[in-house]
Order: structure tokens, then C-alpha cells, then sequence
């Protein structure tokens, strides 16, 4: 097995693996709200009008999307100073 896979599999701080803090990704009521509108931005996209308007709904829903992930990885930095 190649280094660089056994230094993926090693257990991060915290005695937790990779897999656990995805699920901070995953349950985050931001994330979820993200996965929504983009479901949302799909269904514009395949049923609706081609115009300026889709642009801007697939900037708005990536710029929510930058703000989502941006806010549960300083939530998780947050916590993790704090314990």
C-alpha cells in the first residue's frame, strides 16, 4: 500500500475519521438548504426560459453554496478551538 494512501486512512485530530466530519457537510441545516435550491436551480434550468435570469440563478445558487460551505468549516474551526 502506497504512503499516501495509509496517510489518508490515519484517524485525523480527534480520534475521528474523514467519514465523521463529512457528516458535518452533509447535516448542516446550510448545506441542505444549498441541496435544495440547487435541485430547484436544475428544474429552472430544464423547464424553463434560456435567458440572463438562468445566469443569474446559477450565480446566486453558487454564491450560496461558497457561503454554506464556507460557514460550516468555520463553525467546525470554531469548535475545534474551543475544545
Amino acid at each position: 500500500m502506497p504512503v499516501e494512501s495509509i496517510a489518508v486512512l490515519a484517524p485525523v485530530p480527534g480520534n475521528l475519521m474523514p467519514e465523521v466530519h463529512m457528516r458535518k457537510f452533509v447535516f448542516s441545516s446550510a448545506m441542505i438548504g444549498v441541496i435544495a435550491g440547487g435541485w430547484n436551480t436544475v428544474q429552472a434550468t430544464r423547464h424553463g426560459p434560456r435567458d440572463w435570469r438562468l445566469v443569474m440563478l446559477w450565480l446566486g445558487w453558487a454564491l450560496s453554496a461558497a457561503v454554506a460551505i464556507g460557514t460550516v468549516i468555520e463553525d467546525a474551526n470554531k469548535r475545534q478551538v474551543e475544545s
